[in-house]
C-alpha cells in the first residue's frame, strides 16, 4: 500500500528512511524555531515550500541547477530522483548532447514506460545543500504540479528529512551515500557535497 499526504501532511512529518523511519510530529510553540534538531554543531539545509492544502498536498520547494531556478517536488514513493527533459535542456543538456548516455527505462505507479537518459551538471543547490558534478537522470515529460525534478526514495535514504508544516519549510542533513542512485550508470554518480 501506499501512506499519502493525507496522512503524512496532516502533522510535521520526519524522514529517517536511512535508519527506516518516518515519524509524525507536533511541534508547539517552535515560532521561527529551526527544527532539524538532530544537527547538533553541524550545518543543516533549509528550503521553503509552498503552502499544502487538500488540492495541493505535495511538498514543493526551489532549488537551482546549473544557476538555473527549477521546481522539485519531494515524493519518497519515487524510486529514483528524476528531472524532465525541459528542465534539462534549460540546464544545458538534451539527450544528444555529448558525454549524456542511456539511462534505461523507468515507469511510475501505471503501465507506461518513458526512456531516460543520465547527464552530468556542474551543480544543484537545495536549500544551501550545493552538490557539484552531480550525474541526473533525465527523461520524464511531465512530473506534475509544475515540478522540474522529483527528489525520489534515493535522496530521502541519503538524508534526514523534516517537514514543517507550521513554517512551511523543509530541513535536511546529509546522511551519506548516493544521493543519486544511478545504478544504470555507474560511472556517472562521482559528486561532491558542500553547504554554501
Amino acid at each position: 500500500g501506499l501512506i499519502g499526504e493525507n496522512i503524512l501532511g496532516f502533522v510535521d512529518t520526519e524522514y529517517d528512511l536511512g535508519h527506516n523511519v518516518i515519524r509524525l510530529m507536533r511541534a508547539k510553540n517552535c515560532d521561527k524555531k529551526t527544527l532539524a534538531y538532530w544537527h547538533g554543531d553541524s550545518a543543516f539545509a533549509e528550503m521553503g515550500i509552498a503552502r499544502r492544502t487538500a488540492k495541493q498536498p505535495h511538498i514543493i520547494g526551489h532549488a537551482t541547477l546549473n544557476g538555473v531556478s527549477i521546481r522539485v517536488l519531494f515524493d519518497s514513493g519515487a524510486p529514483h530522483s528524476t528531472l524532465t527533459l525541459r528542465a534539462a535542456a534549460r540546464a544545458g543538456l538534451t539527450p544528444s548532447s555529448v558525454g549524456v548516455t542511456a539511462g534505461g527505462v523507468t515507469r511510475g505507479l501505471g503501465s507506461k514506460t518513458l526512456e531516460t537518459w543520465v547527464g552530468k551538471f556542474a551543480n544543484l543547490n537545495l536549500g544551501g545543500e550545493e552538490i557539484r558534478n552531480i550525474g541526473l537522470l533525465f527523461g520524464i515529460n511531465e512530473i506534475g504540479d509544475g515540478a522540474d525534478m522529483l527528489l525520489g526514495l534515493d535522496f530521502f535514504k541519503s538524508h534526514r528529512i523534516y517537514v514543517d508544516k507550521a513554517q512551511s519549510k523543509v530541513y535536511f542533513t546529509y546522511s551519506g551515500g548516493k544521493v543519486f542512485d544511478l545504478s544504470t550508470n555507474p560511472d556517472a554518480v562521482a559528486s561532491t557535497i558542500a553547504l554554501t
